[in-house]
């Protein structure tokens, strides 16, 4: 497998994440709602991690074969976890980069360039057989299972900001 792509991909991320970080440090940091809210949020997304943990295992049992390749379901989870935490915090307007529309532009374009590049990465993959071998999921499903996390938590953030400019008109 080519470990370019999600190499590239790994930088690229680094690199927006970074230069958000650096352009909103300068903005105040969560009031105590906020911090309240990414409580929750954590909470759920924690839970949503064992819940998938443990029907993954309930599921292993009755079939008596493992379905994933080792890391897979752990990827999974983790992808699980992030969509849980971020659409729980954007619903309740404690996602830090909701706060202005320059730091919602940014945010966005870096999800829909992560999107598209996992979704790319996860056709390629359909398209050469590497989600499915043996009988097993393989570790190219993740870059799918990312493309469909991060379009979920790009979905949640166009919502919530088309109910935000609607509360404003009203």
């Amino acid at each position: 497998m080519n470990l370019f792509l999600p190499f590239a991909l790994i930088l690229v991320v680094v690199f927006f994440v970074s230069l958000i970080k650096i352009k909103s440090s300068r903005e105040k940091e969560f009031d105590e709602r906020e911090l309240q809210i990414r409580g929750n949020a954590y909470r759920y997304a924690y839970s949503a991690l064992i819940l998938f943990h443990a029907f993954y295992v309930i599921l292993l049992l009755a079939v008596g074969r493992p379905m994933m390749a080792d890391g897979v379901g752990s990827l999974l989870s983790i992808f699980l976890s992030i969509a849980v935490f971020a659409v729980y915090c954007i619903r309740h307007d404690a996602f830090k980069t909701m706060r202005t529309e320059k730091g919602f532009r940014a945010y966005a374009f870096l999800l829909a360039v992560v999107v598209a590049i996992n979704g790319w990465s996860g056709i390629l993959a359909i398209r050469r057989g590497e989600v499915i071998s043996d009988g097993l999921l393989q570790v190219p499903v993740s870059s799918i299972c990312c493309a469909v996390t991060f379009l979920v938590v790009l979905i949640a953030m166009l919502v919530r900001r088309m109910q935000q400019k609607t509360e404003d008109d009203a």
